[in-house]
């Protein structure tokens, strides 16, 4: 069954992966509709790394854990492409998905890695500050 709703954890390029188990409303909508966002596999735990005012502060967020190529990052896409934003589990930095696919990118984040304090030594980020645009 096609389905436009990309947001659904049971669509898989525009097709339903329910197939005839799709029930619909009295209102013509899917009542098997789950938000991929809402599966516990974007429920992890991790730290994003951000400034205010010149501090540094750690801000908790949550997201699915992946590595590839040796480095482990979070991130909220459905499928991972090369702007999806990430976040370096570590430091807590974000990064473009197609930093990590590249030879030679890997290594210049292996070694900032390495450089960067731990975002789990920063303080947790004020409340009254956090801006959700960031």
């Amino acid at each position: 069954m096609t389905c436009w709703c990309d947001d659904c954890c049971h669509n898989r390029d525009f097709e339903c992966q329910l197939g005839a188990n799709v029930g619909i409303t009295a209102d013509h909508e899917c009542d098997s509709f789950v938000d991929y966002l809402d599966t516990e596999i974007y429920k992890q735990v991790f730290y994003r790394r951000v400034e205010r005012d010149g501090v540094q502060y750690r801000r908790k967020c949550y997201g699915k854990r992946e590595e590839q190529n040796g480095i482990v990052f979070y991130h909220l896409a459905k499928e991972l492409g090369g702007e999806v934003l990430c976040t370096e589990e570590k430091t807590g930095m974000s990064f473009p998905h197609r930093v990590i696919l590249y030879e030679n990118y890997i290594a210049k984040m292996k070694e900032m890695i390495e450089q960067l304090t731990s975002v789990n030594t920063l303080p947790d980020e004020p409340e009254e500050e956090k801006d959700e645009t960031d």
